[in-house]
């Protein structure tokens, strides 16, 4: 896609109910304006028409990744988080309490969720993990 065409996308992603149909690596890749709450607007990204729940989780979904907006998940609270990184130093622990603390005080779990918060952020990840984006409809062309 050209720059023009990527600035037609973001506009047409930026204003209230704006839809953007793309063929993003072998994927239709429907993005849609919608609101999630009372005056809240996300942008929905349907891969081949669907948003499959499934797909949220799970670590192998590739079109997950490649489309959708990765969020990370501490397991532990950001308190819990620094008393186990302060209990990870302490030498009067056993070993293997100390390699556990430090284990989970950095654990997390990356999951995708099929929303995002504006047109900037999704250009940039759409740009940087997809090979070939062709413009089906949408930015300017209706």
């Amino acid at each position: 896609m050209t720059p023009e065409q990527w600035t037609q996308v973001e506009k047409e992603l930026s204003s209230l109910w704006g839809h953007v149909q793309l063929l993003a690596d072998g994927y239709t890749l429907d993005l849609v304006v919608e609101r999630t709450s009372a005056l809240r607007f996300k942008i929905s990204a349907y891969i081949d028409g669907v948003i499959d729940g499934k797909m949220v989780l799970d670590d192998d979904a590739e079109a997950a990744r490649k489309f959708w907006h990765p969020r990370k998940l501490h397991l532990y609270k950001p308190a819990a988080r620094r008393k186990m990184a302060e209990d990870a130093k302490r030498r009067d622990l056993s070993e293997r309490l100390r390699t556990w603390n430090e284990r989970n005080a950095s654990a997390y779990k990356i999951y995708h969720m099929p929303y995002w918060p504006s047109a900037k952020p999704l250009i940039r990840h759409l740009r940087k993990t997809c090979l070939n984006i062709e413009l089906i409809k949408g930015g300017g062309d209706k």
